[in-house]
């Protein structure tokens, strides 16, 4: 059988299956399963801490760095289409058409533009021909509405803005942002010293229309080898987000916390979420997603009630490679209400992890579910301790077909 990722749904007494390639159904006989085809890379020790596609420590240098990178989602790019004037054949002559001239004119949009079509090689056709007059109107009727659609979506493209940074779709924009007197408070926690603001990082498919519900995907990372969160997004879930349609958002500190705790990391997230909200009217209502490995799969327990707690509508709490259940804790102290635990969880967990193996990841999952979690599937996956492209795409997608 070829690799495949396998995902069921648990129940309270979950137990890992045995290491085959086939498929055990924790949950009953009726449970589901979810196959994919794995994204491998080769590398000499799969069974090392972290896989040589998403090496933590060899990278250290490079993930302090500040720049963030543009990308372009090649897996889904809109192709537009081009209007073109040519030449209109009718029954009578051959009728050519010039390049045509736009003369601007101020209007309260500012955006509508007048085409004006001049016609040549008529000289036998007068003013009051009605051909004429009809294919005069109609050329000049669907050049000014190709003009207003297409100037009209070239000024909303260029009109983006994210916290006071302009920025276009399909790329990936970085800004500081405000705290609120409740996120100083939480920043403060642990003898941190209060920022004077927040750093957030958004980065958007290339087909990104604010006026559209978009999902949203903020994600944390662990604290380990001083990562931030935005480090994350980017080396870990922006490829394959973008690809599956989703705005990916993290916050982070303007330099790193003294004490990196929980409710630091939650402060610098709400002022993204924040931002978010501020920049898109309407935001407020797109559904949310936390996504966090190794550590940052134990903060997103913490993280994903603060959010909802404020406000956010949760739709799915993605894990991998964690091997403590903070999730039920972060439940207890946050009260984010009961209908929290309607929140569809997904972990995904490497055969060969040696930091949080597959039975540490099914006790976590065991953990949740006896909490009142009752939405839950956990696929595993031939490699380590990574993040796997395959296992993201299967949450982000089930996440999504449960918000419509």
């Amino acid at each position: 059988m070829p690799r495949q990722y396998l995902v069921h749904s648990l129940r309270d007494n979950s137990k890992p299956p045995e290491r085959a390639s086939t498929s055990r159904d924790v949950s009953g006989p009726t449970g589901r399963m979810v196959y994919q085809t794995s994204r491998r890379f080769a590398r000499r020790n799969d069974a090392g801490p972290v896989s040589r596609h998403r090496k933590l420590c060899r990278r250290g240098a490079t993930l302090r760095r500040e720049k963030i990178y543009r990308l372009r989602n090649r897996r889904d790019l809109s192709r537009g289409s081009e209007a073109a004037f040519g030449s209109a054949a009718i029954s009578v002559t051959q009728v050519e058409f010039k390049e045509p001239t736009f003369q601007p004119i101020a209007d309260e949009t500012g955006l509508k533009e007048i085409c004006r079509l001049e016609f040549v090689g008529l000289p036998h056709l007068t003013e009051d021909n009605n051909l004429l007059k009809t294919l005069i109107l109609v050329g000049q009727v669907v050049a000014v509405l190709n003009v207003i659609t297409t100037s009209g979506a070239d000024a909303a493209q260029a009109s983006l803005n994210f916290a006071g940074t302009a920025f276009s779709p399909g790329s990936t924009v970085k800004a500081n942002v405000p705290l609120s007197a409740q996120e100083k408070s939480l920043a403060a926690q642990g003898g941190n010293v209060v920022p004077p603001n927040a750093v957030a990082v958004l980065a958007t498919p290339a087909n990104f229309d604010p006026r559209k519900s978009w999902p949203v995907l903020v994600v944390c990372s662990t604290s380990d080898f001083k990562r931030q969160n935005r480090d994350d997004l980017v080396q870990f879930y922006r490829t394959v987000g973008l690809a599956e349609g989703w705005v990916l958002l993290a916050g982070d500190g303007p330099q790193h916390a003294r004490n990196d705790t929980a409710a630091w990391r939650g402060a610098m997230t709400l002022a993204a979420v924040g931002a978010l909200h501020r920049s898109f009217p309407g935001s407020e209502k797109w559904p949310v997603a936390c996504a966090g490995f190794s550590g940052g799969g134990k903060g997103v327990g913490y993280v994903a009630p603060l959010l909802a707690r404020n406000g956010c509508r949760i739709a799915g709490i993605y894990m991998t490679g964690a091997n403590e259940d903070h999730l039920s804790d972060g439940y207890a102290r946050i009260q984010p209400g009961e209908n929290f635990l309607r929140t569809p969880i997904y972990i995904g967990a490497g055969h060969d992890d040696r930091i949080a193996t597959v039975e540490q990841q099914y006790t976590v999952a065991g953990s949740i579910k006896r909490t009142g979690f009752n939405r839950m599937r956990i696929g595993t996956f031939r490699g380590g301790h990574e993040v796997n492209d395959g296992q993201t795409s299967v949450a982000l997608r089930w996440f999504r077909e449960l918000v419509k």
